[in-house]
């Protein structure tokens, strides 16, 4: 569960999540402040990801790709930058959660009795505060 990223608002079956709206005064302020600031970290590097020059990021990249030399991940970088396969912004859409919950339907890992509505499980405040 991501709880910083989408801040679930009710119970995904089999976990209780907090409700930041349910917190004391005190909690309330400092789940908040952990929760934006991570979202801010995932927006700017989202950011980063999306701007920097393809060679900067080949060399953040090399450690976990080893097997690949600094071109070839340029190249690959170069090469599907164009699809915008990494995400824009931290909010995570309703229809990416759906297709997480078909996926986990069809797997048996979910009930559907078990579906959650979007609105009750995903929180966009804070994605929307990081992206201002």
């Amino acid at each position: 569960m991501v709880v910083y990223t989408f801040a679930p608002t009710t119970s995904w079956p089999g976990m209780t999540a907090p409700n930041v709206d349910n917190l004391t005064p005190a909690a309330s302020v400092r789940t908040r402040a952990v929760a934006l600031a991570w979202t801010n970290a995932i927006y700017r590097a989202q950011k980063e990801i999306n701007d920097a020059p393809a060679a900067e990021l080949a060399t953040h990249m090399q450690p976990y790709f080893s097997g690949l030399s600094q071109a070839e991940l340029v190249a690959a970088i170069e090469r599907y930058r164009p699809f915008k396969l990494w995400k824009q912004n931290p909010v995570v859409e309703e229809g990416a959660m759906s297709k997480l919950q078909d996926m986990l339907i069809a797997t048996g890992l979910q009930k559907e009795s078990e579906r959650v509505a979007y609105a009750d499980l995903v929180e966009t405040r804070f994605a929307k505060e990081a992206m201002k």
